[in-house]
């Protein structure tokens, strides 16, 4: 009998391995397609803002325009927070200098960042489908290489995990700690 669920288990886990390398041909076969018709080439970055210093979303838009690959950046804002029209201004100050960057303002309810991502979102939709969406927090800083491969990927779905330990020379004890544990977590 020891024999046969021995057979039986490698044979099952044959069954796993081919259902496993005939979806992956699937998906590759996707994303060549999408890739050859020039589908999913733009990368818009949606940044929720809410109860943010002005210097901050400056800060935070200069840094994702810089990056190469990164087609557009939308701020969402929400309409309850009193420092909406001032990103509203730096945004279209932006605009002014020729930057690729827009804004998308939830309005009439007390919501948070996933409402506000919402109306981003269902904004974007509604426009194009060719796009692909890289959320980050105002705070946020990643390895700006990350764009470009999403780019030649055709990357349909993914994510970066948050690596708080980047910056630990610059942080005080109590700080690194909290770093080291959100990292720890994540």
């Amino acid at each position: 009998i020891m024999e046969i669920l021995l057979y039986l288990g490698i044979l099952w886990n044959v069954r796993l391995l081919v259902c496993a390398l005939c979806s992956l041909s699937a998906f590759r076969r996707k994303r060549d397609s999408l890739l050859q018709r020039g589908a999913l080439k733009k990368v818009y970055v949606l940044v929720p803002v809410r109860n943010e210093e002005p210097s901050h979303l400056i800060e935070c838009a200069d840094f994702f325009l810089s990056c190469h690959g990164v087609d557009k950046v939308i701020v969402c804002t929400n309409g309850n927070d009193n420092q909406r029209h001032t990103y509203h201004k730096i945004i279209e100050d932006k605009k002014h200098q020729g930057d690729e960057v827009a804004y998308a303002c939830l309005e009439g309810k007390e919501g948070f960042k996933g409402d506000q991502l919402n109306v981003a979102i269902t904004k974007i939709k509604a426009e194009t489908s060719d796009v692909l969406l890289a959320i980050f927090d105002i705070d946020s800083r990643p390895d700006t290489r990350v764009f470009e491969y999403m780019k030649q990927s055709g990357v349909l779905a993914g994510q970066q995990f948050t690596v708080y330990t980047s910056n630990l020379t610059s942080l005080g004890l109590l700080m690194m700690a909290g770093a080291l544990h959100q990292s720890f977590w994540s």
